[in-house]
């Protein structure tokens, strides 16, 4: 009776201890299954986490491209009405001036340089923009060398285009070969009419080069990031009305640090910490 009542007692603690290893081991992979699935949501905030970066380090890219693309064009408006004397005549003429900087090698900086010289000397349009265009592409010179060569009607800058070109007080004389090898002469009386001799025998001798050269590879790559230009300044444009306030806040704020002394005292606090920094440092 002894001996049965002890076995009885022995299997029940090996029933206990199963039932604890069962509950144990159910423990056990109920814990494995919560790390994967923290493991899983972790890795996925991760995921989420990089693509938040991501997406926010793109836009702040766009914002300063667009920032940087929008300013480029408003200084270039602001020399145009300089020089126009009109908000109006500068809009205009800046987007005549930069769609044909799409078509063309020349960047918007540059064509605005060389419209700007062309009216000092008394030559507007774009016409006279082109043909001024049509001889630096043809000869691979700066528009604005271009523009002052037309505006001196000197003897070497007209030489080195291959036109020749001599002046009797008020009165000049054009000789030049067309892209036939013709030679042609031609003449003009006044200064402005002399002037737009040369542009007409820039036309002539030159024309029909940038047309052509907008169909090339190099032609095409060149409207493509004008466009991309364009399509940043657009954005731009659109963010100024945000941009500007928080600039000219920003601009206050450290005007109102440097003439307070803020900055300076906060420049002695920050010195101070250094050298305690550095005394530690050696004393370790």
């Amino acid at each position: 009776m002894a001996d049965l009542k002890i076995k009885f007692s022995v299997e029940g603690v090996r029933a206990v201890l199963s039932s604890f290893r069962r509950i144990g081991q159910a423990a056990r992979r109920v814990a494995a299954r919560i790390k994967r699935a923290m493991a899983g949501a972790a890795a996925a905030m991760g995921r989420m986490r990089t693509s938040v970066l991501l997406v926010g380090t793109a836009m702040l890219g766009l914002v300063g491209l667009s920032g940087r693309a929008a300013g480029r064009f408003e200084m270039l408006k602001l020399r145009l009405k300089v020089v126009t004397g009109s908000a109006e005549a500068a809009t205009v003429a800046f987007k005549e001036i930069f769609a044909f900087s799409t078509r063309t090698p020349f960047d918007p900086a540059e064509l605005v340089e060389a419209a700007i010289l062309l009216k000092a000397f008394g030559l507007e349009g774009m016409d006279a923009l082109k043909n001024v265009g049509e001889a630096a592409a043809a000869m691979e010179r700066p528009l604005a060398d271009i523009a002052m060569a037309v505006g001196s009607m000197e003897t070497d800058p007209m030489r080195s285009l291959g036109i020749e070109i001599a002046r009797v007080g008020d009165k000049a004389t054009v000789s030049f070969r067309d892209k036939l090898g013709k030679e042609l002469v031609k003449s003009a009386k006044g200064v402005q009419a002399i002037r737009e001799l040369i542009l007409e025998t820039f036309s002539i001798k030159f024309g029909g080069g940038l047309d052509e050269a907008s169909t090339t590879l190099l032609g095409l790559i060149s409207t493509l990031k004008g466009n991309i230009f364009a399509a940043f300044a657009t954005v731009g444009e659109q963010l100024q009305p945000i941009f500007k306030p928080m600039i000219g806040a920003l601009n206050a704020f450290v005007t109102k640090g440097i003439e307070s002394g803020a900055l300076a005292k906060f420049g002695d606090q920050v010195a101070g910490f250094a050298i305690s920094v550095a005394a530690l440092a050696t004393y370790a």
